[in-house]
């Protein structure tokens, strides 16, 4: 009788088989997600910039690593194109945008499940935290369309 081995944990994401769904409250932006495990406290997701767009200013309450697909997008002077990597500490705050749009994907890493304070247009704070990943997970991009997030959307 052969010993079992370790238990293979691995999981394969296709971009493809997740929507692109608008940011809410944010136009122009639109995320894929990718992956939400609340073992981790890790979040996975692309993001698009249109051209000329503007995310809102947020602080992180996590730690990002941000690798750029294609385009272009820049924190003030600080350009960054394809190949290029951010590394953005809990506490940094800042308002990334885009020229010619981009295309990023992103890792968020926190010791809990809250990620991101994003500075909304009309002074509130709108938190995402695991729970506002999750729930686009497995979403088709009607149904994504159509969800409803307290704090974004009436």
């Amino acid at each position: 009788m052969t010993p079992a081995g370790p238990v293979d944990l691995s999981q394969f994401i296709h971009q493809e088989d997740a929507p692109w769904v608008q940011f809410p409250g944010v136009e122009g932006t639109a995320m894929k997600f990718l992956v939400a495990d609340e073992t981790t406290n890790q979040v996975v997701f692309m993001f698009r910039f249109a051209p000329n767009t503007k995310y809102p200013k947020h602080k992180h309450l996590c730690h990002a690593f941000v690798y750029t697909i294609s385009g272009e997008w820049q924190y003030d002077d600080d350009h960054l194109k394809a190949g290029s990597i951010a590394y953005e500490p809990e506490e940094s705050e800042h308002s990334p945008s885009s020229g010619p749009g981009a295309e990023l994907i992103v890792l968020l890493r926190s010791k809990d499940d809250q990620f991101l304070d994003n500075y909304m247009e009309d002074g509130s704070i709108f938190r995402m935290d695991m729970a506002f990943y999750k729930q686009f997970m497995g979403l088709s991009a009607e149904d994504a369309k159509n969800l409803k997030i307290p704090g974004l959307t009436a």
